[in-house]
């Protein structure tokens, strides 16, 4: 099944996520096309039914150019089964006018479309004051250096952070405590674009797409940031590269209050993750231990995207997690000491979101 897209809005009124009864309602109005936000998504699907053709893409706001002024960039899939298709797949970048309405830059820009498409991260990898971009995606991830000029460089080969593994989600972030910014990938399933296996609905019946779990997952891949401009990867010895799952979202904040960042992963149809930053870039994984792994029955639900942030202004670290429909996302409230308890219904969040797959759509990290 395709995964639609559903932005998740939190907000608190004594812990949970209900307005109260005298407060207007938000309206949206879909403006895209008339601010000059005009873009469509390339899947890619065909009879050959890759697992890759099932998913969305990610954005990002980011003001790359630092005028003040947030700008969008949209991360556009492909196909791996129609070079014709592929071809037409194009990554967008769209600068803020500042009066309502956005600039088409891609050209411009230099970002290239190179592989299918997955997501995107932000941050000042070298420390010249201007915002990167990594780019994830099925087959090859891009860095491209923000050269402050409305151009960017793929650097990509010179900073070692390549790699061919299906790549989904990515983070920014300085993991060491050494003053710069470090990078945390996390990868999906082992595909085998020339060997794909044939899964149907009914015993003998067409090729459908296979649940997830009929590959092999991946473990997710830690970039130090040597400082020179080049990346080391120090997955295995992190204590991160040894555990494999289908990650999809990631996002870093030091929920217990030591100083250290920490990885909270969404894993699909598997446990979450969350990797204890024990300092020099060696991480221990206590999503059970802490609360995050499962939901309230024990079962492992499909994440998909991932955030934090202080929901009921208690001072605590609160984590929604977004799932696949019919499983309503999950919502875990921040305790003492590092644990989490599961809110989801308390909340407010979990019947309304129960028809629907989704993601979480947030800010890039701030250096």
């Amino acid at each position: 099944m395709t995964r639609a897209f559903i932005a998740l809005a939190v907000g608190a009124a004594a812990g949970v996520l209900l307005p109260a009864a005298d407060a207007p309602l938000p309206q949206f109005v879909d403006i895209a096309r008339q601010a000059g936000v005009v873009f469509h998504h390339t899947n890619g699907a065909s009879p050959d039914k890759h697992l890759v053709e099932t998913m969305g893409s990610g954005a990002l706001f980011f003001d790359y150019d630092g005028d003040g002024w947030p700008d969008i960039f949209l991360v556009d899939g492909g196909s791996i089964a129609d070079p014709a298709v592929d071809r037409r797949a194009r990554h967008r970048l769209f600068h803020n006018r500042r009066d309502g309405t956005f600039e088409d830059v891609t050209t411009r820009s230099g970002i290239q479309h190179l592989a299918y498409g997955m997501g995107a991260c932000a941050g000042d990898y070298d420390g010249d004051g201007r915002p990167d971009l990594y780019i994830t995606g099925y087959g090859a991830n891009t860095l491209y250096r923000n050269r402050g000029d409305g151009t960017f460089t793929d650097v990509t080969a010179s900073a070692h952070v390549g790699g061919t593994r299906w790549s989904t989600g990515c983070a920014f972030a300085d993991l060491d405590g050494d003053g710069d910014l470090d990078l945390f990938v996390t990868h999906y399933v082992d595909m085998d674009r020339a060997h794909s296996p044939y899964c149907a609905i009914t015993r003998g019946g067409p090729r459908a797409y296979c649940n997830p779990l009929t590959y092999e997952p991946l473990s997710s891949t830690v970039y130090r940031n040597d400082g020179n401009g080049v990346f080391t990867d120090v997955s295995m010895a992190s204590g991160v590269g040894g555990l494999r799952s289908n990650g999809l979202g990631v996002v870093i904040a030091d929920y217990d209050g030591d100083g250290r960042p920490d990885v909270f992963v969404a894993n699909d149809t598997m446990p979450n993750f969350l990797f204890h930053n024990d300092g020099h870039l060696k991480f221990t994984e206590t999503g059970l231990a802490t609360g995050i792994a499962v939901g309230a029955d024990g079962r492992a639900r499909a994440g998909m995207g991932i955030d934090t942030g202080d929901y009921d202004g208690d001072g605590r670290l609160d984590l929604v997690i977004t799932n696949l429909d019919f499983e309503m996302h999950t919502l875990h409230r921040g305790l003492d000491r590092g644990l989490f308890r599961y809110a989801t219904l308390e909340s407010g969040i979990g019947f309304p979101t129960l028809p629907f797959v989704g993601i979480v759509a947030r800010q890039p990290f701030a250096r």
